[in-house]
């Protein structure tokens, strides 16, 4: 699975490590960083992010590497059905 917009994904990497283990909704593409890549913003689904300048909020930017896909299941998608 690709990173793109609504794709729902682990934090597993950080300047600073604060958000690690936090799920995200991939909002929009930010950019390519000369360092890290192609740089997504985010959304929090249930929780706060924290920036790397200390911000908590619920968007934040993230390196693509350090964003892990969380694959839909069939019940996931059957709850999006249900709600529509």
């Amino acid at each position: 699975m690709k990173i793109a917009p609504g794709v729902e994904c682990l934090v597993i990497g950080g300047t600073d490590g604060l958000n690690i283990g936090k799920t995200v909704v991939v909002a929009s593409f930010q950019g390519e960083h000369s360092k890290l890549g192609n740089i997504w913003r985010c959304r929090a689904m249930d929780c706060e992010l924290i920036t790397e300048y200390g911000a908590v909020g619920i968007a934040a930017d993230f390196a693509q590497q350090w964003l892990m896909p969380i694959p839909k299941t069939k019940v996931d998608a059957q709850k999006l059905e249900e709600a529509a």
